[in-house]
């Protein structure tokens, strides 16, 4: 299953995690296991980064839009994991970044080992600070697609990648383009709500769709929006709407772009749901 939304970002974790040393770029598989039960829903650290992203590539990898966007992704596919990863871990460490990351981690069968195979990140959003939703778009799919910066690595040594020019299997025109038309509907229709919880991405392994797992995100969220006595809001997929409709959210435009360069459209939802 996956969820999508693009722009600001998140509400409270503690930002006292230690580094990972080194980075393995070329072996990011995740392998489904049959029993729910080793299931445990928990808030993400910076060591599921890897899983994190893996997931967010593998889930979206088929999705029309990723791939209008990545169009060369299997070609660059550690490149674009290595910079994915890179920019997910500058916004982690960011002082400024105000969010939650909730995750879904599997053990895997006779060991105490982990991985991740789903997680959610919500944003608390005040639309009036500027400085908020910069340090949410860290976080952000369209922004880690296309902000270019240096190059960074967890210790000393030469990274593998150079990063500084975005992602090599980006098409930074049609991610550009993309993402000006959700900005426009998203200040039209969002912006002058001024305080809302905002599901910036969602994302369940392949491997582990139907569990029910995207949904744990989810439902934690809107807990979190009805605490916080703000809406939530999500900027989704065609494939995550079913899930967003089936949990209250109510539409609040269809928002279809056609693509740049010959026939079709993409088509997202954005979306509000009220409990308070």
């Amino acid at each position: 299953m996956k969820g999508f939304a693009s722009l600001s970002l998140i509400i409270s974790i503690v930002f006292s995690f230690c580094f990972c040393d080194g980075i393995d770029v070329t072996d990011h598989t995740q392998l489904a296991l049959v029993d729910r039960s080793r299931a445990t829903f928990r808030n993400g650290t910076v060591y599921d980064l890897d899983d994190i992203t893996t997931t967010m590539l593998d889930a979206f990898g088929a999705a029309d839009d990723f791939r209008y966007m990545l169009p060369e992704l299997e070609q660059h596919r550690n490149y674009t994991w290595y910079c994915c990863r890179e920019k997910f871990r500058n916004g982690w460490s960011n002082p400024s970044w105000n969010g939650a990351v909730k995750v879904v981690a599997v053990s895997q069968d006779g060991t105490k080992e982990e991985r991740v195979v789903s997680f959610g990140i919500w944003a608390r959003v005040v639309t009036r600070k500027d400085s908020e939703r910069h340090a949410a778009s860290f976080w952000d799919p369209f922004y880690s697609l296309t902000l270019n910066g240096p190059s960074m690595s967890l210790d000393d040594k030469q990274p593998p990648y150079d990063c500084s020019d975005g992602l090599g299997g980006a098409n930074a025109t049609r991610v550009k383009y993309v993402e000006s038309q959700l900005s426009q509907a998203q200040k039209d229709l969002v912006d002058p709500i001024g305080r809302y919880y905002e599901l910036k991405l969602l994302a369940t392994h392949p491997t582990w769709d139907g569990h029910g797992f995207a949904a744990m995100s989810v439902k934690w969220g809107l807990e979190m929006a009805k605490h916080l006595r703000v809406p939530a809001i999500v900027m989704s997929s065609r494939e995550g709407f079913n899930l967003y409709q089936s949990l209250g959210f109510e539409t609040l435009k269809n928002i279809s772009i056609p693509k740049l360069e010959g026939p079709g459209h993409l088509l997202y939802h954005l979306m509000k749901h009220e409990s308070f």
